[in-house]
């Protein structure tokens, strides 16, 4: 799914994997490809369904990308960001 930055955090961290272009903010923060799912460049829309198509295809990797979307947003948990605003104090 190609959405805005908050839409990738909350499908990432219910365990969807996401297919994005790889525009200026958000994304590459987010996505780790072949990991947790897969950047495209932006406007390639071939390449677009590619990656969509090449994960729905691969039952292993769907799940392997699920679990790993799971573990790599640590940084963005809320427990995190509670102390990044308690050590701005």
């Amino acid at each position: 799914v190609d959405a805005q930055p908050m839409a990738m955090a909350e499908a990432l961290s219910h365990g969807v994997p996401v297919v994005s272009y790889d525009y200026a903010y958000g994304p590459s923060e987010l996505v780790i490809p072949g990991q947790t799912g897969e950047l495209v460049p932006l406007g390639n829309r071939d390449a677009f369904v590619k990656a969509v198509i090449d994960l729905l295809s691969d039952p292993t990797k769907l799940q392997d990308f699920s679990t790993a979307a799971y573990q790599n947003l640590t940084p963005f948990s809320e427990a995190t960001t509670w102390q990044q605003w308690q050590a701005l104090k």
